[in-house]
């Protein structure tokens, strides 16, 4: 069964390109060590969801070609062939983007192209992977309304956080919450878990490169999920947050009980 309707709008123009800018605004304000942890951080967890088997298909070579290409819009626009051909939006995610960024990390590790050509692709392919998360149908959805809330990893301002669990705990949430743990152990438990509401909180600008990394880790990974932000990052990081594109950005509890509530309600509606 496909999901192809509206094909010819699949991968939108405006919401591409400014997806696009905000990732490159994003590069210029973090330092630049972060630049190459980002890029492997999403050719990573790209490459963990390609196919196992070893032969790439024509199809996946021209995409990889075109993310780096000279055309901006090229990889946009196979997407969108593969989609009018009837391609649904989770294959396009397993079955093309995931093995055409696992070919673009074996060039790069064999100096077939270079870091700028890398920013480049990974930039394109996060464009395209924002552009499609509303239409990635999100898993069964529990009655009981239910989010997981994280510290950033090492960040050790944890007190907000716990804080913020046990008030949500006492308005009905069933709240996981994470602490202590290092990126990737935390981006594990949050894709094995079945929580598509994640909560995340930091103390300040200082854990903006982790929160980055975080959030594109999981934002590649399981499109469908919905990002919320608190603490004092959000109030001295804003900028940076909403160039990393996060669902909400709130630092008083009560606005950020809203955008759960809101997450949950869409999501529970996609669901249905």
């Amino acid at each position: 069964m496909t999901d192809n309707s509206d094909a010819t709008m699949l991968v939108e123009p405006g919401l591409y390109n400014k997806t696009f800018s905000d990732i490159d605004r994003l590069r210029m304000v973090l330092p630049e060590p972060a630049l190459e942890l980002l890029a492997r951080e999403v050719l990573k967890r790209m490459s963990q969801k390609a196919p196992s088997e070893s032969t790439l298909s024509e199809e996946v070579i021209i995409l990889t070609d075109a993310l780096i290409g000279p055309d901006s819009t090229a990889a946009a626009h196979l997407v969108d062939k593969f989609h009018r051909a009837g391609t649904d939006i989770k294959s396009i995610h397993l079955d093309y983007l995931a093995p055409a960024a696992e070919m673009l990390g074996h060039r790069w590790d064999n100096d077939i192209i270079q870091f700028v050509d890398v920013t480049v692709g990974t930039g394109r392919i996060y464009a395209i992977i924002r552009n499609l998360a509303g239409r990635f149908p999100p898993p069964r959805v529990l009655n009981a309304r239910h989010a997981l809330f994280a510290a950033i990893p090492g960040d050790d301002h944890t007190l907000g956080i716990r804080m913020a669990a046990e008030l949500a705990r006492k308005e009905g949430w069933d709240i996981e919450l994470i602490v202590g743990c290092d990126h990737d152990e935390l981006v594990d438990r949050i894709l094995r878990s079945d929580h598509l509401i994640i909560g995340l909180s930091g103390g300040g600008e200082h854990a903006l490169t982790e929160l980055a990394r975080l959030a594109l880790s999981i934002q590649v990974s399981q499109p469908a999920a919905r990002l919320l932000v608190s603490g004092s990052i959000a109030s001295k990081g804003r900028g940076a947050l909403e160039l990393m594109q996060i669902d909400a950005i709130e630092s008083d509890f009560d606005l950020a009980l809203g955008a759960l509530e809101r997450f949950w309600t869409k999501l529970s509606v996609n669901a249905a």
